[in-house]
C-alpha cells in the first residue's frame, strides 16, 4: 500500500512538473538612461521614437519648465 501511494505521489509530482514551466528572465532589449535636466531638479520623458530620440518637459536652472529634444546623450533645450 505504501509503494502504492508513493508512486502515485512521484506521478502527481512529475505531471504536475510538466505543466508548469518555470518563469525565465528575458532580454527585453530596454534600457534606462538618466536624461539628466536643463539645470534644474525636474524632467520628464514624453514621448521615444525609433530614432531613440526622446521629447519632454524639464526644468531650467531658474524653475521655468522648457520642452526638450534629447537625442544622442545631449539634452537641447526647445523653449518655452
Amino acid at each position: 500500500m505504501k509503494n502504492r501511494i508513493f508512486t502515485t505521489i512521484l506521478l502527481i509530482v512529475w505531471l504536475m512538473g510538466l505543466s508548469v514551466s518555470p518563469v525565465r528572465a528575458r532580454d527585453t532589449g530596454y534600457t534606462i538612461t538618466d536624461l539628466g535636466t536643463l539645470g534644474g531638479s525636474f524632467s520628464e520623458a514624453h514621448d521615444v521614437n525609433e530614432r531613440g530620440q526622446v521629447v519632454g518637459e524639464s526644468t531650467t536652472a531658474s524653475g521655468e519648465f522648457h520642452a526638450f529634444l534629447w537625442e544622442k546623450g545631449t539634452m537641447i533645450d526647445l523653449g518655452t
